[in-house]
């Protein structure tokens, strides 16, 4: 039987995710925690800055843990599919006194 750890993020955080550091936080104890599987529950969270997202889902690349979220309310959803999906942006180049797009 596999074990694991779940993680209130509201409790152990704030209902309003944030700042980048205090994703580097939320990691720091999970590296620390005994199990190798971790569950990040979200409930009660109410938002998320691109930053905080942006950091947690870089974080979570590098973790050496399994990591799944659970109750994750639908704006924390979408700020996550925003910072996962690539964008298509134009390069922009200077060319003398014009700017192209490559």
């Amino acid at each position: 039987m596999t074990s694991y750890k779940t993680i209130p993020i509201a409790r152990h955080l704030s209902e309003n995710l944030a700042l980048r550091d205090s994703a580097r936080k939320l990691f720091k104890l999970v590296e620390e925690l005994d199990e190798h599987d971790v569950v990040m529950d979200f409930a009660h969270t109410s938002s998320i800055s691109r930053s905080f997202a942006h950091e947690y889902i870089t974080q979570k690349k590098q973790s050496s843990k399994r990591i799944k979220e659970i109750n994750v309310p639908l704006p924390v959803k979408k700020m996550f599919a925003a910072v996962n999906s690539p964008k298509n942006k134009p390069i922009l180049r200077m060319t003398g006194l014009r700017t192209i797009k490559v």
